[in-house]
């Protein structure tokens, strides 16, 4: 009994101490920064500002905790000293609440430059989500001031004011939003709860590939768990995209119940395997003195990804650039079920080259959910982006043959990098793919040329991950040739 103790001992005062950090945080209810509204567009600069003429604007909120204005200030006479008495004020209203007392900002204009962004800070109001708010602008004199605005219709849920009077255009302006612990833990628990239904479809997508493919490929021997998750999530990366390379080869189209199909004889060869193997069933396991970093890798990937999906919350489709023709790719493969031979009807464009894995993942991720295009590009790539920890885990817990090792992987990557959390910001969700798959291939080349002899197996293995990354990624299979001269 003491011994047992002992062992749970570590991971009891773990979880202890979490829980005391995390409602030592939510008690002292720390808050971040964000913005909300953001016009950034402009052209032409309001008149002066001065008694009798203010200028001003209608938005929206969308958050609670609406907590600042942002403007971009304009100075029709930068050579000329402000005077020290300037005061420039803000005056925030609600508009859908009128009986709520105006907000005031008063701010001194000595020293105010032209171009300087100006922002107005006040108290968080709670109560800000979805509310209707008028700002307004004005100086206690005729000292040259103004704000840029855009004039075409750039913000489409207010107006431009002046003298209160509603006018062309959009005010250039930011609103910011006091953003606590608990409205992100509410945000996670939130967008988690309503993506449960998910769960099914990318464990088909993402474990069930790679499991089965595992069982015919890698040695008949224990291996370390960490190492195993990523093995089995790059396995099922590769699988899709030669899948659907060779089913357009042969013609299939692997549109409505073809899929299907695919998932049964998938099922089917993985009961087949294990039936085989009953008698000496190798079951991934975890050398008990390595427990504890592995539960902390846990714990730090469940983190990674909470961080993952509160970067897409306020996203119902991928950011722009990228994303749009990875969208529109993962459209075409889906309709055709195949490798597309042109990108018609969606684009002017003839003869298909690009490397289409991620989009062969997505466009079967709709197939087993339902989901339109843009939010299987979405949802994936935020998948895949925390998996990255996983897979940077694993190397590195191979590579110093240390959990610890890992484990600090995992937090530079997931937690501490700007890439490639940032990739959601343009939708490099291909070259995400990439990456994760390419430690696993790293990884199979360093086993072969550790064996005396090339094992068949680990040989198959090991072409059907580079085939998988080549069809991921050509920039990425640069790095993989990089690998081997180092």
């Amino acid at each position: 009994m003491t011994l047992r103790l002992r062992r749970v001992l570590p991971y009891l005062l773990l979880v202890l101490l979490v829980l005391a950090l995390l409602g030592w945080q939510l008690a002292v209810s720390p808050t971040h920064h964000e913005r909300d509204v953001a016009q950034e567009r402009l052209d032409t600069a309001t008149p002066p500002l001065m008694p009798g003429l203010t200028a001003g604007q209608t938005f929206v909120s969308r958050q609670p905790g609406l907590s600042s204005i942002e403007i971009l200030l304009v100075v029709y006479d930068p050579d000329r000293e402000i005077p020290a008495d300037t005061r420039l004020t803000m005056t925030l209203e609600r508009l859908d609440a009128p009986e709520q007392p105006p907000v005031r900002v008063e701010l001194g204009g000595a020293g105010m430059e032209h171009n300087q962004r100006i922002v107005f800070p006040f108290k968080p109001l709670a109560d800000s989500e979805n509310a209707t708010y008028r700002f307004t602008l004005s100086s206690n004199g005729a000292h040259s001031l103004g704000a840029w605005y855009s004039q075409g219709e750039a913000y489409a849920y207010g107006e431009r004011l002046e003298n209160g009077v509603p006018q062309p255009g959009d005010l250039y302006f930011i609103t910011g939003y006091d953003y606590r612990l608990a409205d992100a833990l509410e945000d996670v628990a939130r967008m988690v709860a309503g993506s449960l239904g998910l769960v099914p479809a990318l464990l088909l997508l993402l474990a069930l590939p790679g499991f089965v493919a595992s069982l015919y490929l890698l040695p008949a021997r224990r291996l370390d768990g960490v190492l195993y998750a990523a093995l089995i999530l790059s396995l099922s990366m590769a699988f899709w995209p030669l899948l659907w390379l060779w089913a357009s080869v042969a013609g299939v189209s692997l549109t409505g119940w073809r899929l299907w199909g695919i998932i049964g004889l998938l099922l089917v060869a993985g009961a087949a395997r294990l039936w085989a193997r009953r008698g000496a069933l190798a079951r991934p396991i975890l050398a008990r003195e390595d427990a504890l970093p592995v539960a902390i890798l846990v714990a730090v990937l469940l983190v990674i990804g909470a961080t993952r999906v509160l970067h897409v919350r306020e996203l119902e489709v991928p950011a722009w650039v990228d994303s749009v023709h990875h969208t529109v790719l993962t459209q075409l493969l889906f309709e055709q079920g195949g490798i597309p031979v042109t990108f018609e009807p969606y684009l002017p464009a003839l003869n298909f080259h690009y490397h289409f894995g991620f989009h062969s993942q997505a466009a079967a991720l709709m197939g087993l959910s339902g989901l339109p295009s843009y939010r299987a590009v979405l949802v994936l790539g935020q998948v895949l982006n925390a998996a990255s920890a996983l897979v940077v885990a694993a190397w590195a817990s191979r590579l110093a043959r240390n959990h610890w090792a890992g484990v600090a992987g995992a937090i530079v990557v997931g937690l501490l990098s700007t890439m490639p959390a940032y990739y959601v910001s343009w939708g490099r969700y291909t070259q995400m793919a990439g990456l994760v798959l390419l430690p696993a291939t790293c990884l199979s080349t360093l086993a072969l040329l550790e064996q005396e002899r090339t094992p068949w197996r680990l040989l198959l293995a090991g072409g059907y991950l580079l085939a998988g990354l080549f069809l991921v990624h050509y920039r990425v299979m640069v790095f993989y040739v990089l690998f081997w001269g180092v």
